[in-house]
């Protein structure tokens, strides 16, 4: 019973927020971090102070660091975020290279435009 409820929220900053509201803060601070410093550059407690959180808290939604970055290919492919796509492509990540030609080429020319700015 006791996990069950702390499966539903958890306290932050003196607010209660559900699980799911608190794993997709920790996303989009992946996400974050990811568009600034790099798919594959991103820490876990670089992203727990992003998000305001304990590092601890981050494995408990994501376990690993591969998982994470797996769900963070999906959030930037569901999101249409180029930027983390393209760095997705070069890393050689599996979603990233399952993606239609189109949206791979459209991702690689905005990496492109997006580096000589």
């Amino acid at each position: 019973m006791q996990q069950d409820a702390l499966e539903l929220t958890t306290v932050f900053g003196g607010r209660i927020m559900k699980a799911d509201q608190r794993k997709q803060e920790i996303l989009d601070a992946a996400m974050s971090l990811a568009a600034e410093h790099g798919y594959r550059h991103i820490q876990r407690d670089l992203i727990a102070d992003r998000a305001g959180c304990a590092a601890g808290l981050v494995n408990r939604y994501y376990h690993t660091m591969p998982l994470l970055r797996r769900a963070l290919m999906g959030e930037a492919i569901r999101t249409g975020n180029l930027i983390i796509i393209a760095q997705g492509l070069v890393d050689g990540d599996p979603r990233a290279r399952g993606l239609d030609e189109e949206t791979k080429q459209e991702a690689m020319q905005y990496a492109l435009t997006f580096t000589r700015e």
